[in-house]
């Protein structure tokens, strides 16, 4: 019963070792598949074609990724989604700037494209043919085009030089004359225009040195610091599906219009595809790269329209794909928690022998007095016989009691 109990009790200590080392390993150890949502900053469309790719393509999950893709309607804000924690990663302007600055740990992961996608749109026939012919006129800029404003301001129009209207993401309302001006994508409205028959007019903030970046992938601080490894997968998966995309444009098209939305017919697909091209430069330009000085660049815009400190920095919030190798160090403490179990488990064992060996040491030491007692017993009553006795061996006396020295006269 006992030596079960000291084989128990070893069990227990070699259990907790390996438990001991498997919480040492666990941060190296690799996960299963991770659930994850992008938060898309509009419905679907070929704007987003390289998640869908990246999904339909199995990159996200041979990553082990499980991923959902979110899409965002009017009125909704893209980026709280992320921050309040209702999706992992999200599609952002870079505003995003801004609100790193406010203190919301916003970590930018990728550029999607290179020059910015917004436009202001104005019908050819309405009599704007310069930007300056604004003024006085009524303007729709939807949320996050701080890049717009920019421009305006840049151009000499300042916001109380036209009436803001709230956006309502339809160019009815340019085709009626309810506005005189739309923010646009130019991937995007001017197909409809194109549609109706009516010519049209964009204005870039590229025409005043206004070179933003466009449809930011990007995540929380806290999520990069807690899972850098699933930050990383998601990202590189991501960017497979771009490249796959702008290559294979004709067969995202035709998934996302048989698998996501048919809100936008498959032309208006292939028209933003081709549209995209100019902005992302996959020919010329990595996708996703980032350049911290157009970041800077950016920076300052924002710091000129007040919106912004100056010297802003840019520390944290871009992403380092290759960050510091620190593959020795993973090394070193999965080599010091193996070592460390090594040495629990021979103490372990060394206890165990120790134990036993005291065990064994005890019991001797118990049989060898039970004997002595045994033995002063018999010779007590030897001694103190009434009777006398001789002991011979082989023929030779060897010992005799009290009684039989008496009778001997010894």
């Amino acid at each position: 019963m006992s030596h079960h109990r000291e084989t128990d009790a070893t069990m227990h200590l070699i259990g907790r070792s390996l438990a001991l080392l498997a919480l040492l390993l666990a941060p190296f150890a690799a996960a299963g598949d991770d659930t994850v949502r992008l938060q898309l900053k509009w419905q679907h469309q070929f704007q987003f074609a390289g998640y869908y790719a990246a999904q339909a393509m199995g990159y996200y999950r041979n990553a082990g990724l499980k991923v959902d893709i979110l899409p965002a309607g009017p009125g909704e804000d893209p980026v709280r989604q992320v921050i309040e924690g209702k999706a992992e990663f999200g599609v952002g302007s870079t505003e995003l700037l801004l609100l790193r600055e406010q203190g919301i740990p916003i970590v930018v992961l990728a550029v999607i494209f290179q020059h910015p996608p917004l436009a202001l749109m104005t019908l050819k026939d309405d009599g704007i043919q310069t930007i300056h012919d604004l003024a006085g006129r009524k303007v729709m800029i939807e949320p996050g085009s701080a890049e717009l404003h920019a421009y305006l301001r840049r151009e000499g129009i300042s916001a109380d030089k036209f009436t803001l209207v709230p956006h309502t993401f339809d160019v009815q309302a340019l085709l009626s004359g309810a506005v005189d001006a739309i923010s646009v994508y130019v991937t995007d409205e001017p197909f409809a225009l194109k549609e109706a028959g009516r010519e049209y007019l964009l204005y870039s903030p590229r025409a005043v040195g206004i070179d933003f970046y466009g449809d930011n992938l990007f995540t929380t601080g806290d999520l990069l610091r807690r899972r850098p490894e699933l930050v990383r997968k998601f990202r590189e998966a991501s960017l497979k599906g771009w490249d796959y995309a702008m290559q294979h444009q004709e067969e995202v098209a035709r998934l996302i219009y048989d698998r996501y939305s048919r809100r936008h017919s498959l032309e208006h697909l292939r028209f933003e595809a081709r549209q995209m091209e100019s902005l992302l430069q996959p020919a010329l330009i990595e996708v996703g790269h980032m350049n911290p000085g157009r970041w800077r660049n950016i920076a300052e815009v924002y710091a000129e329209m007040g919106m912004l400190r100056r010297g802003f920095d840019l520390q944290g919030f871009l992403y380092d794909p290759q960050p510091r190798d620190l593959t020795w160090l993973y090394s070193v403490v999965a080599g010091v928690a193996f070592l460390l179990l090594i040495a629990v488990m021979v103490a372990v064992r060394f206890a165990y022998l120790s134990g036993a060996l005291r065990k064994s040491n005890d019991q001797r030491d118990k049989v060898a007095a039970a004997l002595r007692e045994k033995e002063e017993r018999y010779r007590i009553f030897f001694m103190d016989s009434p009777d006398a006795y001789l002991i011979v061996s082989d023929g030779v006396f060897v010992d005799c009691n009290r009684a039989a020295e008496a009778m001997l006269g010894a």
